[in-house]
């Protein structure tokens, strides 16, 4: 089930995020190395009414921001070209699953979920990104049929895959 963050979540979905960072460490996927994402970004996520969790039989498994305003780093695309758009899409952005749920289908349910959302908002395309060495996330989004569009960089200027998905 999607729900919004509220302030009592923000310690377990810092848990998340957490140890999504570990388990990228402990799998050499240099992504999320430094203090980002952490409780900031999360509360940060909360003003923006973008912050969502998921959750499996009243248990929190899944964080995600789901933000509807675009992103400026998606307004350069190396490598690529978007679809036709009318660049009024989501993004989804810091999302992880709790590393002790993974193998049960949960970040696939979780992404149909904000895939439900961004449209009862409004919104007709989501956005993507993710290290090229993160393949766990790329093959999520593969499978929930995103299409690699080519490379943005992010802020500390590290290459990103991006993907577009009409919803």
């Amino acid at each position: 089930m999607l729900r919004k963050v509220e302030e009592k979540d923000i310690q377990a979905a810092a848990k998340v995020l957490a140890n999504a960072k570990k388990e990228m460490a402990r799998k050499n996927i240099p992504q999320w190395m430094g203090e980002y994402p952490d409780e900031l970004d999360i509360v940060e996520d909360i003003k923006n009414w973008a912050a969502y969790l998921y959750e499996d039989k009243g248990q929190i498994v899944g964080y995600a921001a789901l933000e509807l305003n675009g992103e400026p780093n998606y307004n350069k695309l190396y490598d690529g070209t978007w679809m036709e758009t009318d660049n009024d899409y989501a993004v989804i952005h810091r999302s992880a699953i709790d590393t002790a749920q993974t193998g049960r289908g949960l970040g696939a349910k979780f992404f149909e979920e904000l895939e439900i959302q961004a449209r009862k908002s409004g919104k007709n395309e989501i956005r993507i990104d993710t290290h090229e060495k993160n393949l766990p996330m790329r093959a999520l989004i593969a499978k929930r049929k995103y299409s690699p569009r080519g490379t943005v960089f992010v802020e500390d200027g590290t290459p990103r895959i991006v993907y577009q998905k009409f919803i």
